[in-house]
């Protein structure tokens, strides 16, 4: 099945319930392409505003999470709250 498709039929089934984000503009690609009727492929529709996520889109831009550098103080809070989790852990048994 295509990508957004299964998507697509959930939200027509309960369009009370909210898709994420990432779902929602692929259901709406599929929706858009006829639910990929002939095939998966990227639409070409370079003016509309959901193209550059288009789920098919050979140019889509990647996520700059794993490129971010580590924030110290964050990495150190979190090993901190961590080793206080272990410890309460230890305890409860």
């Amino acid at each position: 099945m295509a990508k957004g498709v299964r998507a697509l039929e959930i939200f027509l089934k309960d369009p009370s319930k909210p898709l994420p984000i990432k779902k929602a503009v692929a259901a709406k690609c599929a929706d858009c392409m006829g639910k990929y009727i002939d095939s998966p492929q990227d639409c070409g529709i370079k003016t509309c505003s959901l193209y550059p996520y288009h789920p098919y889109n050979p140019n889509k831009p990647k996520s700059n999470r794993s490129k971010r550098p580590a924030n110290p103080a964050a990495i150190e809070a979190l090993k901190l709250a961590r080793q206080k989790r272990n410890k309460n852990r230890s305890r409860e048994d």
